[in-house]
């Protein structure tokens, strides 16, 4: 059964300062995280908005890089708002959300959400916490986001506190960590016997 062509906004414009390197650079199998989750997204025919926080990535013609609602790397509601403003002007309504510090791929997220009924904002559920960067979000929160930026609020967790929202558990089969902080986080998942390349 396929799946609807909901847009993919990938998340990879924070400053990395835990981890102390650039993490869509980091490579996997010689290739680097970014460029792995854009050539996976474009062999599902997925459109990609890249969110990167003003950094120039190469990417193909075709991935759309968006900005911020906010100028200086104002994290990941910034990002996010500024995906879904360049997606409802594209005609678009809603966008699954992934950060590219992890190797859970576009399909996974993809499959995972889409038994999901319609709701605002819908997110995977680790043990029992939301995980709001692994999700999928309506163009109809706009007006709430820019709320929220403008009143100095740069969290995500809140979207998941939202009446309304849904929770999807988290598949059993997704690579563990599902993202990473620092360079031991990083090599603790890079050198795992149980993950293999797609």
């Amino acid at each position: 059964m396929s799946q609807p062509n909901i847009p993919l906004t990938l998340l990879c414009g924070g400053q990395s300062r835990r981890m102390g390197r650039d993490k869509a650079l980091l490579e996997y199998h010689g290739e680097t995280l970014l460029a792995r989750h854009l050539r996976l997204a474009d062999a599902a025919g997925m459109t990609v908005y890249l969110a990167s926080g003003g950094t120039a990535y190469p990417h193909p013609p075709a991935v759309q890089t968006v900005a911020d609602a906010l100028a200086g790397r104002a994290g990941p509601l910034s990002a996010l708002a500024g995906a879904l403003t360049a997606i409802a002007a594209a005609g678009g309504t809603e966008t699954l959300l992934l950060p590219v510090d992890t190797l859970v791929t576009p399909t996974m997220l993809r499959d995972a959400l889409a038994g999901a009924p319609p709701a605002p904002f819908v997110c995977i559920v680790q043990d029992g916490q939301p995980q709001p960067l692994f999700a999928r979000v309506s163009t109809t929160l706009l007006p709430r986001l820019h709320e929220w930026l403008e009143s100095g609020l740069r969290r995500m967790m809140p979207l998941a506190a939202l009446s309304g929202v849904r929770y999807v558990v988290m598949p059993a089969d997704w690579p563990q960590p599902i993202n990473f902080n620092t360079l031991e986080d990083w090599q603790t998942l890079e050198n795992s016997d149980a993950l293999h390349p797609s």
